[in-house]
């Protein structure tokens, strides 16, 4: 029997991963952070599909 859960996660604000939320381009200091425009933060959101089935071995 299979079973698939789908679950949206909606948009929320994060601190962004690639300057920590300095703003700050961590590869070119004195520059923005390319990813978060400067502001140090992002917009996340997300659809997640998850799969569920039997495991049978050797099959």
């Amino acid at each position: 029997m299979e079973h698939t859960v789908r679950k949206h996660i909606e948009e929320h604000l994060c601190i962004c991963r690639r300057c920590n939320g300095t703003g700050v381009d961590p590869e070119h200091p004195g520059s923005p952070c390319p990813q978060c425009d400067g502001s140090g933060r992002v917009v996340v959101s997300s659809d997640v599909v998850t799969n569920c089935r039997p495991y049978v071995p050797n099959k």
